[in-house]
């Protein structure tokens, strides 16, 4: 903050003396309200993160507009933390009667490291809006999409973090590499809930049929089925990842080379091993919907058609 006595310092009469200490006094006050408006508002702010308790889901699991607004906040605290360093003299409060949040141990721990209270400030905002984002991802409509959700949304906090040596010099490289632990976490969980049903078609239990009560190797009725199936789940798997978002090209990426390495591979091998007992050209035309090149080419184009916000 400037000196005021300096900013009005001068040799005048007694009579512009008499105004400029008027003066001085005045800026003084308002110096000192602007000072403790500010110390108000960053907790104020940390308050409003954590009761901001809108449940309507994102559509296709996209970026919510709370992570936006309150990682353009941290931006802006960190654009000013010269000033705000000088103000900001207390640590957050932690203690949140009515509230559990887990990753409160991570600013409790930087608070034992003497941190200064404006970086343990900015930990906390985070924490609370991952906290926050926890919370909505339950109101989504499938398990999978709130794993989405989260991926996209804590992908979007560590991404922030990354872009900005300063705000990643105050809060560390710890906390930073949980988030992105969270973020791969979410993205595992994502390909478990949407691929799991799909693999299992590929087993070789239940294929097996029997003629005047003899074992035989495979039943081509139950094979056909099993395809059939196949079919339609990834016809309907197909269809939902069109209107699923992810905006970072780097998770777009990471999330089609997933599905390729555990779904190219299985579906292969099953093909090799059972294709043979379709009849005919004809029937394998019709149960064996797919060749596994158009499922490479299908899987690439997966989230293709949404950049980063």
């Amino acid at each position: 903050m400037p000196d005021v006595r300096y900013v009005f310092r001068s040799e005048e009469s007694a009579e512009i003396i008499q105004i400029r200490e008027t003066i001085q006094i005045r800026a003084a006050q308002i110096l000192s309200r602007l000072e403790e408006a500010v110390r108000v508002i960053v907790p104020a702010f940390e308050n409003s993160v954590l009761r901001e308790l809108s449940t309507t889901p994102v559509p296709g699991g996209n970026i919510h507009t709370l992570t936006k607004y309150v990682m353009d906040y941290v931006s802006l605290i960190v654009d000013n933390k010269e000033i705000l360093t000088e103000l900001i003299l207390v640590k957050p409060s932690t203690n949140l009667q009515d509230v559990m949040i887990p990753d409160v141990e991570q600013v409790e721990v930087e608070v034992e490291g003497r941190t200064h209270p404006l970086a343990l400030h900015l930990i906390w905002i985070i924490v609370i809006l991952r906290f926050n984002l926890e919370g909505k991802s339950m109101h989504c409509a499938e398990a999978s999409l709130a794993h989405l959700f989260i991926m996209n949304n804590v992908g979007y906090i560590v991404r922030k973090m990354e872009e900005s040596p300063q705000l990643l010099e105050m809060i560390g490289d710890d906390y930073l590499k949980k988030l992105a632990e969270d973020v791969q976490q979410a993205a595992a969980s994502y390909l478990t809930s949407t691929l799991d049903r799909i693999l299992y078609c590929f087993r070789d239990d239940g294929l097996e049929g029997s003629w005047w009560g003899l074992s035989s190797r495979v039943s081509k009725s139950a094979l056909r089925e099993r395809l059939k199936t196949f079919n339609s789940m990834f016809g309907e798997f197909h269809h939902t990842q069109a209107r699923r978002v992810v905006p970072n090209l780097q998770l777009q990426e990471k999330l089609r080379l997933s599905i390729l390495e555990k779904l190219i591979p299985a579906y292969d091998s099953f093909l090799g091993r059972f294709s043979t007992h379709i009849e005919s050209r004809k029937h394998q035309e019709t149960y064996i919907k797919y060749s596994v090149k158009v499922l490479e080419t299908i899987v690439m184009n997966f989230f293709a058609f949404h950049s980063f916000l």
